[in-house]
């Protein structure tokens, strides 16, 4: 994929920006100061996001160490997720606490995730299946998706073309509600569009998530986020070897002299809501996945 214009718009009113770089959740389900914790991890704030080209999701989690991605076509193609060079399978996948890895092959899904949403990505490296279940033996990757302002209105929209036909539209906006500065929402959708560069690397992705959010006795609060997210992506696979002894049966019937198949193809789907109740001590979190 080759980007060769872009058109960003931001509007912000915001005073103060707080710095949480050192405090992470992760590692304990609970805030610590990153000094505090005796674990391999890696975090990338908002403002480490910023610095990088930002396309997909899965360009953050480049910048990690220890942390590879193989894409099985082009641009929103499938990917997967090996951390500390274990099986993608072994890799915990969430987003706010939310597993995003599938039931059915246990493998993590980040193509449906908005880029512009993330406010900080926390890995932690090596077995947290005794906090986090079975899918966490190489590590944990939990993306935290920004809160709604409280104080004053935001507006970002990101207009991107290229070659290949490619197409990006997305966008977030946020706004107080109410009077006390205690309530917010935050409304992102994204769409993209490739022929890719290549047979069977085209692409669609639609997605739309809102999350509303209100504070209440001091460090209390309640939230809740509801979104949608498709992708129709083919999945090309690798070149073939150039001579055609050397090919498998799979590629000399599906494929041709650039893809190893003309007719796989990913269709991805995902309804989800997340919630989470704060008061004092007591933390109450639901969340549901339909794909």
């Amino acid at each position: 994929f080759f980007l060769i214009g872009c058109f960003m718009f931001k509007i912000s009113l915001n005073a103060d920006v707080l710095n949480l770089k050192e405090i992470v959740i992760s590692p304990t389900k609970t805030p610590h100061l990153l000094k505090e914790v005796p674990v391999s991890i890696t975090v990338m704030d908002e403002e480490d996001i910023e610095s990088i080209n930002v396309i997909e999701t899965s360009d953050i989690l480049l910048h990690i160490p220890g942390l590879y991605i193989a894409k099985y076509g082009s641009y929103m193609s499938s990917s997967s997720i090996y951390l500390r060079g274990l099986y993608a399978t072994h890799a915990l996948l969430m987003q706010d606490g939310r597993p995003m890895n599938l039931a059915s092959s246990g493998t993590p899904v980040i193509e449906t995730i908005n880029p512009l949403n993330i406010e900080k990505v926390e890995v932690i490296r090596g077995p947290f299946s005794a906090l986090y279940g079975a899918n966490a033996v190489s590590g944990v990757i939990n993306i935290i998706k920004k809160s709604p302002p409280i104080e004053s209105k935001e507006a970002f929209l990101d207009i991107s073309f290229g070659s290949f036909d490619t197409w990006k539209i997305d966008g977030v906006f946020g706004a107080p509600v109410g009077k006390n500065n205690k309530s917010g929402v935050l409304i992102g959708a994204e769409y993209i569009s490739t022929n890719g560069h290549r047979d069977n690397s085209d692409a669609e992705k639609c997605s739309f998530d809102v999350r509303y959010e209100k504070n209440f006795y001091d460090k209390n609060r309640f939230w809740f986020s509801l979104g949608y997210s498709s992708i129709d992506s083919g999945s090309p696979g690798e070149k073939p070897s150039p001579a055609s002894s050397n090919r498998t049966p799979t590629q000399l019937t599906f494929g041709n002299d650039e893809v190893s198949s003309l007719k796989d193809n990913t269709d991805e789907s995902l309804v989800f809501l997340d919630s989470e109740f704060k008061l004092g001590a007591i933390k109450i979190k639901g969340y549901a996945n339909i794909r």
